[in-house]
């Protein structure tokens, strides 16, 4: 008796060479595609540290940015730049289609296995609602920080990008200063020079403080010197916080003799933002008058020197420790400048 041959083997070892022919298809079919991050990472613009990346106000003034360079990548897919404040990740079409996800510039091709796009400050500010990326402000609070989600995207036109088909970092946008210090007192310091001092402010990113002086008018008043505002640097003529200096007192240096200056102080944190202005104190600079300075000018020199040597009475020496103790205060005594608010 003969066996017939079970016709369904047949037919599954046919669909099962269908099936790897079909897989085979895809695979060679689907083009690779990937991003990796090179050994040129990009470093902070303020300390030099790989990882974490701060933007100030003065960055975004200047069109500061940083540039990424990438690796792994293939020629003639495309790259875009994605930036986010929000949780929503950018790397799914869906989001990008809403308004927590903004491209940043153009879409650029693909040219070669490596590849560098460079972003600015600026343009990360564009994704910052508080911040104006025009003129660098930010109407936020005081010591107010955003981080800002970047995502490097290949062929993220309208699909969802797969993961290590993009590359994502972040950057923190720090805009504003501290909050505003309190001045305490304004004196002579020298000829050319005052001596401040103030309250320090709170907060944990404080690198120091800074002095401010303009010409003032009668009143304590100077143009470009306004209490409460970000004070213009150029005015600045003490800086305690190249050195790191949190103290509270400094000298402003570079016046002009008898020329009365209205002083205010404000606050800088580490990445270089200046805080509000205080409110302003006025003095002059004036020399200081050394112990024979003062009796030279009071004509006391050739008296002085033709003291006797003789040594008075018990009874007298009270009213003679009396008049050389006078004279003492009398050099020892700084001539005071104009302090307060007023000439």
């Amino acid at each position: 008796m003969t066996t017939a041959k079970h016709p369904s083997s047949l037919a599954r070892l046919r669909w099962v060479a269908g099936f790897l022919c079909a897989v085979s298809a895809t695979v060679v079919a689907s083009p690779a595609s990937a991003i990796m991050l090179g050994n040129n990472a990009p470093v902070d613009l303020h300390d030099g540290t790989k990882g974490v990346l701060d933007g100030s106000r003065a960055d975004c003034l200047a069109g500061k940015g940083y540039t990424w360079a990438f690796t792994d990548v293939t020629a003639n897919d495309s790259l875009s730049v994605w930036a986010t404040t929000t949780s929503l990740d950018c790397s799914l079409a869906a989001n990008r289609q809403m308004n927590g996800c903004i491209q940043i510039g153009d879409s650029t091709n693909i040219t070669n296995t490596t590849t560098t796009r460079t972003v600015s400050i600026p343009e990360l500010a564009e994704a910052v609602t508080p911040i104006d990326p025009v003129s660098c402000t930010d109407s936020g609070a005081a010591n107010d920080s955003h981080v800002v989600t970047v995502y490097f995207l290949v062929n993220g036109s309208s699909a969802d990008v797969a993961v290590g088909d993009y590359y994502q970092t972040e950057v923190t946008l720090d805009f504003n200063g501290p909050g505003a210090a309190t001045i305490d007192s304004v004196g002579v310091g020298g000829d050319t020079s005052l001596t401040v001092t103030w309250k320090t402010t709170t907060g944990t990113d404080i690198a120091g403080y800074q002095v401010f002086c303009q010409q003032a008018t009668s009143d304590c008043a100077a143009p470009d010197l306004v209490p409460g505002e970000v004070p213009d640097p150029a005015l600045r003529c003490d800086d305690t916080s190249n050195d790191g200096t949190k103290g509270n007192s400094g000298t402003a240096i570079n016046l002009e003799e008898g020329v009365l200056y209205a002083v205010g102080v404000g606050a800088v944190d580490v990445i270089g933002n200046s805080g509000p202005l205080s409110e302003l104190l006025c003095g002059s600079p004036e020399p200081v008058i050394g112990f024979y300075d003062a009796l030279e000018s009071a004509g006391e020199i050739d008296s002085l020197c033709s003291i006797s040597m003789v040594t008075p009475a018990r009874g007298e020496r009270g009213p003679w420790l009396l008049a050389m103790l006078g004279l003492g205060a009398i050099a020892l005594r700084r001539r005071s400048g104009s302090v307060g608010r007023g000439a």
